[in-house]
This record gives C-alpha cells, sequence and structure tokens, in this order.
C-alpha cells in the first residue's frame, strides 16, 4: 500500500511539475508577445468574442490619449468611434476591413489622421474569436505630402516667371514702339485709331497675365467652375515657351475640334498639366518638334471623358515631321 501511495504521489508530482513547466512556457510566450506588441510603432487594440479589450499597446495609448489600465478588461464602447466601429464589425462578421484616413478623437477634443485596417482573430478549426485592430499615424505622412506639393508649387512659379517674363515682352514692346511714335503722328487720325486698338489689346494681355498670377496666389485653389479644358492646355504650352527656346524645341499643340467642357479650377488645371508638360521636358533630348494633341474620347467607362496624349516626335527640321 505505502508503494501504490508514493506512486501515485509521484505520479501527481510529475503532472504537476509538468504543469508549471507548460504554465511557465505560457507566462514566457505572452510575455514574448506582449515585448513585440509594445515595441510596435503602430497602435494594436485587439477584443474577444464577448467586446472586451484583450490587447491596448503603447503605441494605442500615446496615438488615443487613453490609459492601459483603464482599458483592458473593458467593454469595446470605451474605445474611439474611429476603432470601435470597424472592431466590432469585424467582430462580428469576420470581414478584414481597411480605412485609408480616419479621424481618431482623443481627449480634449482634438483629432488625429490615423490609418486603421481590422482583421479577425480565430481559433485552429476556424471560429471566430474577436478581432484585432492596428492603426498608424498619419499625421508625418501628411505632412510630407504638404511639402511635396509645396516644392511642386515652388517649381511651378519658377517657370511661371520665366514664362510670365517671356509673355508680358511682346505687348510692352508694342506699347513702347506707339509710344514713341506717338509724338510724330498724334495728328494723324488713323495712327490714333491704331494706337487705341494695339494698346488696349496688349493691356488686356498684361491683365490676362495679372489674373492669373492673382489666381495661383489662392493657397486652396479657386472654387470649381465649368471651363474648356483645352485652355488651361494651351496657357501652360504657352508658359513653357522659355524653356523649350533654351533647349531648341518646338511644340506643336492641336486642339481637338470641339470643347470639352469640365468641372474644375483654371489655375489649378494649368499647374497640373504644366508639371506634367515639365517632366517630359526633362526627359526629352535638345532638338526637334513634339506634338501635344487633345481630342475627346467617344466614351470613357463609366462616364464619357477627356484624352490627353503627349507624343514624342523624332528630331527634324521639317515642320510637316
Amino acid at each position: 500500500e505505502d508503494i501504490d501511495l508514493l506512486s501515485t504521489l509521484a505520479n501527481q508530482a510529475g503532472v504537476a511539475i509538468k504543469n508549471a513547466q507548460l504554465y511557465e512556457q505560457v507566462v514566457l510566450i505572452n510575455e514574448y508577445l506582449q515585448n513585440i506588441v509594445g515595441t510596435i510603432e503602430s497602435g494594436v487594440v485587439a477584443i474577444n468574442r464577448a467586446g472586451h479589450v484583450t490587447i491596448f499597446n503603447r503605441a494605442a495609448e500615446q496615438l488615443t490619449g487613453l490609459g492601459i489600465d483603464t482599458l483592458v478588461g473593458r467593454a469595446i464602447a470605451e474605445l474611439p468611434v474611429a476603432l470601435r466601429q470597424p472592431l466590432a464589425a469585424t467582430a462580428e462578421d469576420g470581414q478584414a476591413r481597411v480605412l485609408a484616413e480616419v479621424e481618431l478623437a482623443k481627449p480634449g477634443g482634438s483629432t488625429l489622421p490615423v490609418l486603421c485596417l481590422t482583421s479577425p482573430l480565430r481559433d485552429p478549426a476556424g471560429g471566430l474569436l474577436g478581432a484585432v485592430a492596428v492603426f498608424t499615424d498619419l499625421t508625418a505622412l501628411k505632412q510630407l505630402e504638404m511639402e511635396r506639393r509645396r516644392a511642386e508649387r515652388l517649381a511651378y512659379f519658377e517657370v511661371l516667371a520665366a514664362g510670365i517674363g517671356h509673355e508680358i515682352k511682346n505687348p510692352l514692346v508694342a506699347i513702347k514702339t506707339f509710344a514713341q511714335l506717338l509724338p510724330r503722328k498724334f495728328l494723324d487720325e488713323q495712327f490714333r485709331q491704331e494706337f487705341a486698338r494695339v494698346v488696349g489689346r496688349e493691356i488686356g494681355r498684361m491683365e490676362h497675365l495679372v489674373g492669373r498670377l492673382r489666381a495661383l496666389a489662392r493657397p486652396g485653389g479657386g472654387p470649381h467652375r465649368a471651363l474648356d479644358l483645352r485652355a488651361p492646355i494651351a496657357d501652360a504650352v504657352e508658359l513653357l515657351q522659355p524653356r523649350l527656346d533654351e533647349k531648341g524645341i518646338s511644340i506643336r499643340w492641336t486642339p481637338g475640334p470641339n470643347p470639352s467642357q469640365v468641372q474644375g479650377d483654371h489655375a489649378a488645371l494649368e499647374q497640373l498639366f504644366l508639371n506634367l508638360f515639365g517632366n517630359a521636358l526633362d526627359a526629352m533630348e535638345a532638338g526637334g518638334v513634339r506634338a501635344v494633341r487633345h481630342h475627346q474620347a467617344a466614351r470613357v467607362w463609366p462616364r464619357p471623358g477627356h484624352l490627353r496624349q503627349h507624343r514624342q516626335c523624332s528630331p527634324s527640321p521639317d515642320p510637316r515631321h
């Protein structure tokens, strides 16, 4: 009997030791996973099927402004709505979700732009255990995007300054010529009429240039209005003329026969096409003729659209090529 008792105690002790070892392994694995989750720069939040928060890492605490101790084990209702809604939906239907940009509300009324991805948590058999959300602060990315746009705008103004200087020279030369002739031909009625016509036309051209500069000075761009798409393309091609002359390149601009009405801002579209043409010009070799054509597509699904085509032609002294 004593031997049987000792054998039973030994077996139980062995089971207890084995359980202790397994528990220690589980604890180590959990600590390892917690360390991994804790060092991730993105916020990580997990909930179980009952809708209680099971994981809330340090980054999540920093991004949301909420404490780990106040959320782990609490109901999902404690989470900000930008995280609560997609998490609850994923835990309910098991479908992953990607929210490209949502505003994460923080205590105090401030918001933070974040990218949020949710995924279902499943057991080995495929059963739904809950959901996890990973969200990343987009503030730095948006700042880089603003800097990129600012750099593009500065580059555009450099081209614009050269183009405006080139454009304004012609009306000034015409006005100067007529002004020099005015004292000698003032009594000539035909000259005075021609003077009024030419000077008025050239001043109108300069007013148009000033208007374009004022439109570009609006930081947010102007309101969208109905306009002919050919107009900003033509203006962009015209502004490129100094750079074209510098590289010995001729542009043959062929607008489509019919107006291409779109809703947009003339200055913004002009800047867009100037950037596109400028990039193409940077990639071109000096000399030759380049063609820019525009025509309206018969149908572009799901609605009609417009086609802009840039074609590089082989350098040739013959303007027909």
